[in-house]
């Protein structure tokens, strides 16, 4: 499966290169790409733990689904392969730079990607614990099912729950419900 996928990735970046000879794929590209070949087994090999946190597709459902991520196992696989880019470019350019592209994740619906980055510089510091990155996702999925969790309770006001007329949206009530129910309610 993994190969299949690498396959597939080269093909996708060489055929950017086909269709125009002089273009430069990012690095980052290249690492989202090559992320999923590391993420995306992992996520089928812990499947039945996403469900747990499942319920915080809701405030992201439409803007997922505009960029084609339908399920709640892919919009995870897109938030730690962003995660990963992010903690990496925070190695390689600077806090800055980081920073910058982390937000415009979060605007393009990554509304859950500061803490994996922040539990990603973790792994970093960790390695001795943590040898391998299979050894490591686990953690990631708690924390997702903990952002879940205290948003069951209401203990958590993610970033894209807008105030309306000083206080919260009628949303939250509904997100909380399904995350108590530990069922996406769409």
């Amino acid at each position: 499966m993994v190969a299949a996928w690498v396959l597939t990735t080269a093909m996708a970046l060489a055929s950017v290169r086909d269709t125009d000879p002089s273009a430069r794929i990012p690095d980052e590209a290249i690492l989202h790409e090559i992320a999923h070949t590391l993420v995306d087994p992992l996520t089928e090999l812990h499947g039945g733990e996403l469900q747990r946190s499942e319920c915080l597709m809701m405030p992201i459902r439409d803007k997922m689904m505009k960029q084609g991520y339908a399920s709640w196992k892919r919009v995870v696989n897109e938030h730690i392969v962003r995660a990963v880019v992010v903690q990496r470019m925070r190695r390689q350019q600077g806090a800055e730079a980081a920073r910058e592209a982390q937000e415009r994740e979060v605007e393009n619906g990554f509304i859950y990607l500061p803490p994996l980055v922040e539990w990603l510089g973790e792994y970093e510091r960790e390695r001795s614990k943590y040898p391998r990155f299979s050894d490591f996702y686990p953690v990631l999925l708690r924390v997702l099912e903990s952002r879940a969790g205290a948003q069951a309770s209401g203990r958590f006001q993610p970033a894209w729950q807008p105030l309306v007329s000083g206080r919260r949206s009628q949303a939250a009530p509904r997100q909380r419900q399904a995350c108590k129910a530990g069922a996406l309610m769409l």
